[in-house]
């Protein structure tokens, strides 16, 4: 019936197009065709500038995919011999041509169609002679002179665009100018080259193709000219000639079954006339679907859909998302809660990636878990642990999908395809976990989240490595959904963050900016994996656990809130280290050594009698080159034990005035490239028990007042080791002005990571033993590096520090509350670890630095945070130091209460407040600095929640 249904029509539409589409010329002869009498000059100047342009193809990447897979969905494309549909390969005149009848819907008469054709380049044996007869039956295309059609020319953007208008039912005589200007004029009006300028004789490729074409199939064709005018169809060409109808804007609510059939259940936005009925707006509807995998519904969208004459979903449209701009109804897929819908601002929600705070609508529709909340439960459930999809409309959130979690990150450690299950870490206890989906009730959908996208995939699509969650199941369909994050992270553990007055604690991977986050459940592991260890009481023990993995090569697994549940160690082989030879102990035959990383390590021999060749060879004191095998034991010296380390009476000598460089050293008169294995120490003392590790930025760029003595091992011109033998002194000490980076811990030692004055790289710096004063980013800081390569705050007389206000700036000129400084092109301004000019300084804003010579500028910090959205200035009355941290501050007359971020800057006319490793909170020490007086303060905070995160107090602190 359905088939009979379709040739009646095919016939009926074959003689409106054989009507309307009489006497039309050739598509194309030899690049240009005159074909109308009537030519409006104006009008055809205007086209030739518009196909003038220069070329250029605005075409989203995201447009084209879209358009390719509703193509497919209907049938009028294909991919190539791979499966590919390859949108970026130029498409042929026959190819071309079989798209354009695909799309008329004359595909059902391709097997009784004709395959001798009239053209003498297009064999009847060709797979292209139907196609090819069918459009030259219909008017759509003619061909070139002498009976050709040269099917494997590439199609022009002129040819494309005449054929599918006419294959619209456009007439040469409907349309002004000459050919190609017209067609191509007409298209523009119509929409179809919008994002495609190109000029008519430009070579279109496969993408441009299916955009022109799903733009075609939402036009209405051309039936009939009206006193000199055209009559198009009440109906498009995708209705007419595939029977489908779009089901526009409608809201999806949920998957469904009707009749054992994957269905969708929809509300809808507006009327629509669907089947010959009127749908009304915010009717529920339920649509059956043709293929749910080829769908993606995601409850909470506006989608469109394709429906088929049998009343099938066969394809499915959804809106764009935009995560910034929200100005209509909008979808956020993947979101988790940032803040507490009970904490400040109240009854305000904050969605990762998005920065801002939302409402939630009063007539919101909210679901966990299946079930619909009432307001009075937002508190209970409206928190970080719950992660889902939201509608927003402006800046109100009114719908949202929501999931608890039934099993919280597992680490698949093993896929057991033939058991259909999972052997997971179970990331909150020691050991394993395994997850059958033969105990999981209709075995749960499986989701992979990147990022936006939510993607259903099987069972066996699951990797080693990935982090899964298990929903708890909904209450009416009693079945789960599980859900893989693929996040792993592999690299050398670098340094860790936090750990000051109740900071959250982080961690860096070397050569990445990510700052790990640790998840209060974390788990981590030694020898690649073999033994698991829970961190119980993260808090108050990660600094010890992370300590142990310094250095180690390490992989991180990431979970749904994207901060680390899992730690991953590899074996961390070391060769070719440097060292000091200590003392023997001859009773256990084992050796201890002062390494390049500053330990004093006792070593036992991998080979047992390797202990008396090094003992009868090497003498204590010497300095010596080893490596350590997979077992932590000393590996084999080399067979010539000589090379293998340096007697003490080896002197070299480094001259006054052979000034280190930024990458070399000069010893005795010859210059040695430094690089970052290349290792320093100092052994002065001329006692093996006190030899000290030094750092390459004690010695980078330094002056030599004096002759230094030195121990020296080089290859190749490389320096490999450097030791300080007598008159460190000879190196001058100089006072250094940096920017800090960050602030952080390693074990019991902190250290400072700056960028120094008149340098790009980032130092890192032990900070002095002696020296009380912590550093946190974005502060200004005057140093100097200890003989024992550790960063000591200093002063310097001639230079002094200044914090204010900028009140004006012209030109190289800035006021900072009443005094005037200038900024020249050494001057360094920085902004959120990022060096900026004088012109990304805005009037009015914050600034800490110091200068020299009165009013010259050396190096400037902008006070900002992302987290501060408001400033305001008045008098500090009181500070609440106990509880609740806060400030009491007058402002024009009216006492309000702050609370400050655990980071604040304090920052004084004279210096910044400075910190220690005390127990003491930030507020504390501010109320031993300030006592009884009532400052004047400016200050950045947060509007929503009054936390300050930015202070300068008008008052000096020394």
């Amino acid at each position: 019936m359905k088939s009979t249904k379709r040739t009646v029509m095919i016939l009926i539409i074959t003689g409106i197009f054989l009507i309307t589409q009489l006497n039309i010329f050739a598509d194309t002869i030899k690049g240009k065709v005159t074909n109308s009498s009537q030519t409006n000059t104006s009008q055809s100047n205007s086209d030739q500038a518009y196909i003038n342009k220069k070329p250029q193809v605005v075409i989203s990447g995201e447009e084209i995919k879209a358009s390719v897979e509703k193509l497919m969905a209907l049938g009028i494309v294909n991919g190539k011999e791979d499966g590919q549909y390859h949108p970026e390969q130029n498409i042929t005149r026959e190819e071309f041509t079989k798209i354009v009848v695909e799309m008329l819907g004359y595909d059902d008469i391709i097997g009784i169609t004709a395959k001798n054709t009239k053209f003498k380049d297009v064999s009847s044996d060709s797979w292209a002679a139907p196609y090819i007869n069918i459009a030259v039956n219909h008017g759509i295309i003619k061909g070139y002179g002498d009976s050709l059609f040269k099917p494997d020319e590439n199609v022009t953007l002129g040819q494309a665009i005449t054929i599918i208008l006419r294959g619209l039912g456009y007439r040469d005589e409907y349309l002004y100018g000459e050919w190609p200007y017209n067609y191509i004029s007409k298209a523009g009006q119509e929409g179809i080259l919008k994002g495609i300028n190109l000029n008519y004789n430009s070579v279109v490729n496969r993408g441009m193709v299916a955009v022109i074409v799903d733009r075609a199939l939402d036009m209405e064709p051309v039936v009939s000219s009206v006193n000199g005018g055209i009559k198009k169809s009440d109906r498009t060409l995708l209705e007419i000639t595939k029977n489908i109808q779009k089901l526009e804007d409608v809201f999806i609510i949920g998957k469904v079954k009707e009749d054992d059939e994957d269905a969708v259940k929809v509300r809808l936005t507006k009327d629509i006339y669907y089947d010959g009925k009127l749908l009304e707006e915010d009717e529920e509807e339920i649509f059956k679907i043709r293929d749910i995998s080829k769908l993606d519904l995601l409850i909470g969208i506006k989608a469109t859909f394709l429906i088929d004459d049998d009343g099938y979903i066969l394809f499915q449209e959804s809106n764009t998302l935009d995560l910034e701009n929200q100005t209509d109804a909008n979808m956020v897929q993947n979101a988790i809660i940032v803040n507490d819908y009970h904490e400040k601002p109240i009854r305000k929600i904050k969605l990762s990636g998005i920065n801002k705070y939302l409402d939630i609508a009063n007539d919101a529709d909210i679901y966990v878990d299946g079930k619909k909340i009432d307001d009075k439960d937002y508190g209970q459930y409206l928190n970080d642990e719950v992660f889902g999809t939201y509608t927003i409309d402006g800046n109100k959130i009114t719908y949202a999908n929501l999931n608890t979690w039934e099993h919280d990150s597992l680490l698949v450690k093993e896929v057991k395809a033939e058991k259909k299950m999972l052997e997971c870490v179970y990331t909150m206890k020691d050991g394993t976990k395994y997850i059958s989906f033969d105990n999981l009730k209709d075995s749960p959908n499986i989701y992979l989240i990147e990022g936006q996208i939510k993607r259903p995939i099987s069972f066996t699509e699951i990797l080693k490595g990935d982090v899964i969650n298990i929903t708890t199941e909904d209450e009416d369909t009693e079945e789960a959904s599980l859900y893989v994050w693929r996040d792993k992270v592999t690299g050398r553990f670098e340094k860790i963050l936090g750990g000051i007055n109740g900071q959250n604690i982080s961690f860096t991977i070397k050569g990445n900016e990510t700052k790990f986050d640790i998840d209060d459940n974390f788990s981590y592991s030694y020898d690649g994996g073999k033994k698991i260890v829970t961190a119980k009481d993260v808090s108050g023990r990660i600094l010890n656990i992370l300590t142990d993995f310094y250095n180690a090569q390490v992989s991180v697994f990431r979970n749904w809130r994207n901060e680390v549940v899992y730690l991953e160690s590899s074996i961390n082989l070391k060769i070719d280290q440097y060292g000091v030879l200590m003392w023997y102990d001859e009773a256990n035959e084992r050796i201890k050594i002062y390494t390049q990383t500053g330990s004093k390590t006792t070593y036992y021999f991998e080979d047992a009698d390797e202990y008396s060749r090094v003992k009868e060879h090497i003498p204590i004191g010497s300095i010596i080159k080893y490596s350590i095998s997979k077992s932590g034991k000393l590996k084999k010296f080399s067979d010539n034990i000589e090379d293998d380390y340096i007697e003490v009476n080896r002197i070299s000598k480094i001259r006054a005035g052979d000034n280190f460089g930024t990458d070399y050293a000069i010893i005795n008169g010859k210059k040695y490239e430094v690089d970052s294995d290349t290792v320093f120490f100092d052994y002065t003392q001329h006692n093996h028990n006190k030899i000290t590790k030094i750092s390459w930025n004690k010695f980078k760029e330094a002056e030599v007042i004096d002759d230094i003595d030195v121990i020296m091992d080089e290859e190749g011109g490389v320096l490999k080791a450097l030791y300080i033998w007598n008159n460190l002194e000879g190196l001058q000490d100089k006072t250094s002005l940096g920017y800090v980076i960050d602030s952080y811990q390693l074990g019991s030692k902190r250290y400072i990571e700056l960028y120094n004055h008149g340098s790009e790289d980032k130092l890192k710096f032990e900070l002095d033993d002696e020296s009380e004063e912590i550093c946190l980013g974005g502060q200004l800081v005057l140093y100097q590096i200890t003989t024992s390569n550790k960063l000591k705050v200093s002063q310097d007389e001639d230079l002094q520090f200044v914090a204010g206000q900028i009140k004006e700036i012209i030109k190289n000129r800035i006021q900072v509350d009443d005094d005037y400084y200038y900024v020249h092109n050494d001057t360094e301004v920085y902004e959120d670890d990022k060096k900026v000019s004088i012109d990304d300084i805005d009037e009015d804003a914050l600034i800490a630095m110091y200068v020299e010579d009165g009013d010259e500028v050396k190096m400037m910090t902008i006070i900002d945070s992302e987290y501060a959205d408001a400033f305001d200035e008045g008098t500090l009355k009181s500070i609440d130091t106990v509880g609740e941290e806060g400030l009491d501050i007058e402002i024009h007359g009216d006492i309000r209460e702050f609370t400050v971020d655990s980071q604040v800057q304090y920052i004084f006319k004279d210096g910044y407040l400075p910190l220690n490793t005390s127990r003491k909170t930030l507020t504390e020490i501010l109320e031993s600095k300030i006592g009884n007086s009532e400052p004047t303060v400016k200050f950045l905070y947060d509007e929503y929640t009054d936390t300050i995160y930015s202070m300068i107090i008008d008052m000096n602190i020394n």
